[in-house]
């Protein structure tokens, strides 16, 4: 209040009034200098806003004042009420192939389990110089150009044979131009350490050695656990490409749902308020360092500059520009003012999808209905005009995965029957990927995924949880990530609902 009260708002005061519904966020901070550790406790770091009928909401509710019919899932900024819509994005981890220009290119982003930090993203392309020499290339992230891909296994002192299946005519026969392409690379020592990706040119050699090391352990397939699993998941990505030129697999489906993933509001105010939070730590530790050199006596909640959070989630939601920094991206139209027109018209505002695509071009594939669509995407309700199937909205059967840890289905996948990657793994199993990495085979596949799916049905893990037999690939995939579209099937045995 103005005269410096302080009591707890409700939702209807806070539009009534036009004030901004958000709850306070309070931490512990412990400073440790030299000789003494001083703990300041329930420091005030901002205000996050508070979703009506979230868990936080119930606890202020006054219950007469809330319609019962209001669905919530909304903010209340300024007294205006305010939407996130669901951002749609590719999904990570996977390896996409695709043919650009004719051009064939495999590439898969990679980012680690439960990291919010920018992807890595590695592609592999087929150059081709004339008509019969098909060289592989690889473009890594800390690398200036691309260098010949099956140098790789040569970086981590491997043999790519016993990672692709060389036993196999086609693929031996395409590696040759390959391999030539690696000799003569191999032949100049420096080669790698003048591609590295480094701003400063004072480097010497061993620090260029444990730059490359470092890199190859952190930005080159973070998601995979071992040197083994990324080697083999490498050689997986080359084996791929190479059965597409000839012909023997599908390329990947751009439109395809299961390739898709749905940031919700949790997800984009978790991106925020990371940026957010950075910049206010940041801000900290500066001041604290001037209060140190001046020989101040630092009290660190004076230090701690609560606005920056406050205020840039209210800008945020207030105008929908969404992100800090110009490196990410400012995303544009993320928050919305509800329409109230008419309680459908609510509903569909609360469950609309946007697919960050440019609504000029005039491209027909993103927008058409694709057969992936049924049970998880209405296919009536979308704008007209230029935005025609870009913008959709979730059916009314389809609800959107949490995630839940994968280490559970790991244990468990093993006590099933599946086989940890070894060097020279049988090419023949079938592949278990689990989240994108692989990291087990196995014989029995029909048992082994008929087990996890009892498994699941005995909710001995996650409902949410995933597992899909790809019989054409030969592989298990099971994916535990949040953002997935799920759809509800009926269990049938011998003719019969379970």
């Amino acid at each position: 209040e103005s005269d410096g009260q302080v009591h707890t708002i409700s939702a209807d005061e806070a539009r009534l009034r036009n004030l901004t519904y958000a709850s306070s966020l309070f931490v512990d901070i412990e400073y440790r200098s030299k000789n003494n550790v001083e703990h300041f406790n329930n420091c005030f770091i901002g205000k996050i806003p508070t979703m009506i009928k979230s868990n936080l909401d119930n606890l202020t509710q006054n219950i007469e004042k809330q319609c019962y019919l209001d669905p919530g899932g909304y903010f209340i900024i300024s007294g205006s009420e305010k939407v996130l819509i669901s951002q749609e994005k590719m999904n990570n981890n996977q390896i996409y192939i695709f043919s650009n220009n004719k051009i064939l290119e495999a590439e898969i982003r990679s980012l680690e389990e439960n990291e919010m930090k920018s992807t890595s993203t590695i592609k592999v392309c087929i150059a081709k110089s004339n008509q019969y020499d098909n060289k592989l290339k690889l473009t890594l992230p800390f690398l200036k150009s691309d260098i010949p891909a099956l140098m790789l296994f040569s970086l981590f002192d491997e043999d790519y044979s016993n990672y692709i299946d060389t036993s196999d005519e086609e693929i031996r026969e395409f590696l040759l131009f390959s391999e030539i392409d690696l000799e003569d690379a191999l032949e100049n020592p420096a080669y790698i350490s003048k591609k590295l990706n480094i701003k400063t040119t004072n480097y010497s050699m061993d620090k260029k050695d444990t730059f490359l090391v470092d890199n190859l352990d952190k930005n080159f397939l973070p998601h995979c656990e071992s040197k083994n699993q990324k080697l083999h998941l490498f050689g997986l990505m080359l084996t791929n490409l190479i059965k597409c030129h000839a012909g023997k697999l599908p390329f990947d489906d751009r439109d395809h749902y299961k390739n898709k993933r749905i940031d919700v509001v949790g997800d984009l105010l978790s991106f925020l308020f990371k940026q957010l939070y950075k910049k206010m730590h940041k801000d900290m530790s500066q001041s604290i360092q001037k209060y140190y050199e001046q020989n101040k006596i630092i009290n660190i909640t004076q230090l701690v500059k609560s606005k920056i959070i406050t205020n840039g989630m209210k800008y945020s939601l207030a105008t929908g520009n969404w992100g800090m920094s110009s490196a990410q991206g400012i995303k544009v139209g993320i928050s919305q003012v509800l329409n109230r027109h008419s309680y459908m018209s609510t509903l569909s505002h609360l469950r609309r999808i946007n697919s960050p695509i440019g609504k000029d071009g005039k491209v027909t594939l993103p927008r058409q209905l694709h057969g992936s669509h049924a049970y998880r995407i209405c296919p009536a309700e979308t704008p007209e005009g230029q935005s025609c199937g870009l913008v959709k909205n979730l059916a009314l059967t389809c609800i959107i995965s949490e995630y839940s840890l994968s280490s559970i289905i790991r244990s468990l996948a093993f006590d099933s029957g599946a086989v940890p990657l070894s060097v020279g793994a049988v090419f023949d199993a079938t592949k278990i990927i689990i989240n994108g990495n692989w990291c087990a085979t196995v014989l029995d596949s029909e048992l082994f995924v008929n087990q996890m799916r009892k498994y699941r049905s005995n909710l001995d893990f996650s409902p949410h949880v995933g597992i899909s037999y790809d019989t054409v690939k030969n592989e298990v995939r099971i994916n535990t990530d949040s953002g997935r579209c799920l759809r509800p099937l009926v269990v049938v045995e011998n003719n019969v609902p379970k």
